[in-house]
Formats: structure tokens, sequence, C-alpha cells
């Protein structure tokens, strides 16, 4: 990759940021959404601890980080692709 022309390097790039981008924004979208229903799921099937508001708290922080490090590389996926 590093032996090739500039020119032909950045599609691959960009895409690879959009791409990563747009994963980690379904990612926390999911994490965020259906947090709550996925934990009632895990209480019945593999008998795991309640879901409560610390356990709902930390899910949506979870979420955030993802969803800023999705916003992140998409927005260096278009810089890259400005170039």
């Amino acid at each position: 990759m590093f032996t090739q022309d500039l020119n032909r390097v950045i599609p691959q790039v960009s895409l690879a940021f959009l791409l990563e981008g747009g994963l980690g924004l379904v990612v926390g979208g999911v994490v965020a959404s259906f947090s709550p229903a996925i934990g009632k799921i895990s209480e019945g099937i593999f008998r795991s601890e309640p879901w409560d508001v610390k356990r709902q708290k930390e899910a949506e922080i979870q979420a955030r980080l993802w969803i800023v490090t999705g916003v992140c590389l998409v927005f260096a996926g278009f810089l890259v692709s400005a170039l």
C-alpha cells in the first residue's frame, strides 16, 4: 500500500474511514436503542443480573463513545476524500 501512488491510495483510505465511521454510528445507535430489550432477554436466557438505571446509564455512555468515534471517522473520511 505504501509503494503505490498516493492518488490510488486516497480513495481506499477514504472508503475505509467512511465504512468504519458508519459502522460506529450503527453500533452506537443499537447500543443506545436496544440496551433495555437486550438486557431483558439476557436476564431470561442467561440468568444475568436485572437491568437497572445504573446499567442503562453505562450503556448510554458507551453508546455516546461509539457515536462520537463514528462521527469523527466519517468526518475524516470526508476530509480525506476532499483531498
